[in-house]
């Protein structure tokens, strides 16, 4: 059996152990016990199974990503320090694990942010038969069409708003929904 060091914690199998002060070393279980005792691997056990596993206690990663995401993505930045504070407080491969479903999730909302959104695109207007267009084309006498010029509506500042303030996908609801206050 490998050790893990980073991505999705190990969830089934069956680890045999020698001995049952292993279950009590701190080595194996740094979470757990405060005793290392000296029949390590690093000491020259062959048998110590801290050299293929360490036992550790995590919490669900996704979730706590995506709480930490949801609360920088809504400008909650004391939320933000108190679940980021929180995190510290876990092994450095639970806490890979959280910040990179966070990455993940602002990823995912970047991406969503930088596509257009169906409120956001201009509808096109329908040629009728009073379309000055074929005339131009008549005009043109063969030579390259013109471009077409769209009428642009300004946005305003308000509508800017109400657009940033709505959900922009199923990721972003799912951020919504986060919440990692155990």
């Amino acid at each position: 059996m490998q050790a893990k060091e980073s991505g999705a914690p190990a969830r089934s199998g069956t680890f045999i152990i020698d001995n049952e002060d292993c279950m009590r070393c701190a080595v194996l279980a740094p979470d757990i016990n405060t005793k290392a005792f000296d029949c390590t691997y690093e000491n020259g056990n062959k048998n110590c199974p801290a050299r293929d596993i360490v036992v550790i206690i995590g919490t669900d990663s996704d979730r706590a990503g995506k709480a930490i995401a949801k609360a920088v993505l809504g400008g909650d930045f004391d939320k933000s320090a108190k679940l980021l504070k929180k995190l510290s407080g876990y092994h450095p491969v639970v806490q890979q694990d959280v910040m990179r479903i966070f990455k993940e999730a602002m990823i995912t909302q970047a991406i969503s942010d930088a596509l257009p959104h169906e409120s956001e695109q201009e509808p096109q207007a329908s040629k009728t038969a009073s379309d000055p267009q074929p005339e131009a084309d008549a005009k043109n006498d063969g030579a390259e069409p013109q471009a077409e010029e769209q009428s642009e509506t300004p946005e305003t500042a308000e509508d800017k708003a109400s657009e940033a303030a709505e959900p922009k996908d199923a990721v972003q609801d799912a951020v919504d929904k986060a919440d990692w206050d155990d």
